[in-house]
C-alpha cells in the first residue's frame, strides 16, 4: 500500500467480514470494488455528496468517492493561528 492510503478491513457484522475498502487521505477519495465492499463504504460516513461509478462490469462496480470533509474541534482556550480562530470560556 502507499504511503497515505489507509484500508477500512474487516468491518464485521454477524462475525464476518462484510467488506473492506481504501481511503487515499493525499487524494481525499475512497475506493471499493463490488456491491457490498461498495455499500459498506458509502455507509461508513466516510463520503462526501461526490462520487462516482464505473457499472460497465455489472458483477463487479468500481466507486470512488470524494472523503467528506473532516471537522477537527478545537480545545476549549486553544488558540488556531492557522485558521484565525479563538475559542475562549466564559466565567
Amino acid at each position: 500500500m502507499a504511503g497515505g492510503e489507509t484500508t477500512a478491513a474487516a468491518l464485521t457484522r454477524g462475525g464476518g467480514v462484510a467488506g473492506s475498502f481504501t481511503c487515499d487521505d493525499g487524494a481525499g477519495t475512497c475506493t471499493c470494488v463490488g456491491d457490498d465492499e461498495c455499500n459498506e463504504m458509502f455507509g461508513s460516513g466516510l463520503c462526501g455528496p461526490v462520487a462516482s461509478c464505473d457499472t460497465s462490469n455489472p458483477l463487479q462496480p468500481v466507486c470512488t468517492c470524494r472523503q467528506a470533509l473532516r471537522v477537527v474541534k478545537g480545545k476549549v482556550g486553544a488558540v488556531n493561528i492557522g485558521n484565525a480562530t479563538t475559542l475562549s470560556v466564559a466565567r
